[in-house]
């Protein structure tokens, strides 16, 4: 398990769309379909809720599936032997009769993958920076397999017209509109301090912290993450037990248990936060938030070889959802060995 999160593209050239505020009446696209009309961004929660949320990936992030590919781009379908005719059609126009590349993306014509079914969900998407968002155009098809142990591809799209600098979200939004001031910042993560069954832990945190239930763990290994560009702080503690190395371990590491606890940083401590679907002992791992202005909206996780959003609910349902709201980001075709291999290990061995 990568922690943390490094897409690195950034400015936001002509965007295809515009992004206005509430209230303010957005400026006519390039090339609108039928007439001009007056398009007013709702909230961020809501804007957020009313789209379909993609991974974004570059390839090198801890989000990103293992193909490196040549930019940002937005993963979309993964297509596996389990439909074995369009599986080998897209072998043989990726490839050409010739052997898949595990871990490299090869351009493909975008008529031919609509040919075989196979489209963007939107011709521009929203990305998310640290000066606001942007409208990216769906440009590029990209074929590549992101796994040695299954047969499978990966289509993904580049993601074109913001710049090629900066950190953005590791995810994009195919919502109609967006307000401005929505942005982007990487959570920041702690050393990971060890400490012996008898000692305490010396972070702000740490009384706020949960410990896995263990009987014979000789150590702990515990860091934070937080994002303190936005209120309330998103903040998550990361406790794991450490037990005593087994005659048998092969690669001399006790056993590992988890315990995470999530919620928001305030003077007193963390008021805790529970997302439905989240295992406290299996747990996905902070990685950033969206905020709009001040205010805290969304959190993105790093669940090992996938994404989730977490949409934050707003005060009515016109500002947002009535409940926090969780998205995946991606839905890969894994195989066993390969969620082994990405699973949350902090002594540095087992992979």
């Amino acid at each position: 398990m990568a922690l943390g999160v490094a897409l690195l593209v950034s400015g936001c050239d002509q965007p295809a769309s515009v992004s206005v505020s509430i209230g303010e009446p957005a400026t006519k696209a390039p090339e609108p379909q039928g007439p001009a009309a007056i398009i007013v961004a709702p909230p961020a929660r809501r804007a957020l809720a009313d789209g379909v949320a993609w991974l974004v990936d570059d390839g090198v992030s801890p989000l990103g599936t293992g193909v490196s590919k040549p930019g940002l781009a937005m993963v979309v379908h993964f297509v596996d032997d389990s439909r074995p005719i369009l599986y080998n059609r897209l072998h043989r126009l990726t490839y050409h009769g010739h052997t898949a590349k595990f871990g490299e993306a090869f351009p493909v014509d975008a008529e031919d993958l609509v040919e075989l079914g196979l489209e963007p969900p939107a011709e521009s998407v929203w990305t998310f920076g640290p000066l606001g968002p942007c409208s990216a155009t769906v440009g590029q098809p990209w074929v590549g397999r992101p796994s040695t142990d299954v047969r499978v591809f990966e289509i993904s799209y580049a993601l074109e017209g913001c710049g090629t600098q900066g950190r953005w979200a590791p995810f994009a939004s195919t919502t109609t509109a967006m307000p401005k001031g929505v942005t982007w910042r990487d959570a920041q993560i702690s050393e990971d301090e060890s400490f012996g069954a008898e000692e305490l832990w010396q972070h702000p945190l740490a009384e706020s912290a949960s410990f896995p239930d263990s009987q014979t763990a000789q150590s702990y290994v515990a860091h934070a993450r937080w994002v303190g560009a936005y209120e309330p702080r998103p903040a998550q503690v990361l406790v794991t037990a450490v037990e005593p190395v087994a005659p048998e371990a092969e690669h001399g590491c006790g056993a590992e248990s988890h315990r995470a606890t999530l919620g928001f940083w305030r003077d007193d401590g963390l008021e805790p936060v529970e997302l439905e679907g989240f295992d406290a002992a299996d747990p996905p791992l902070l990685v950033g938030a969206i905020g709009w202005g001040p205010d805290t909206v969304a959190l993105v996780f790093d669940d090992g070889l996938d994404g989730v959003l977490a949409i934050a609910p707003g005060q009515t349902e016109d500002l947002g959802p009535p409940s926090w709201v969780t998205q995946p980001l991606v839905a890969g075709r894994w195989s066993p060995s390969d969620r082994a291999r990405a699973a949350l290990l902090v002594q540095g061995c087992g992979h």
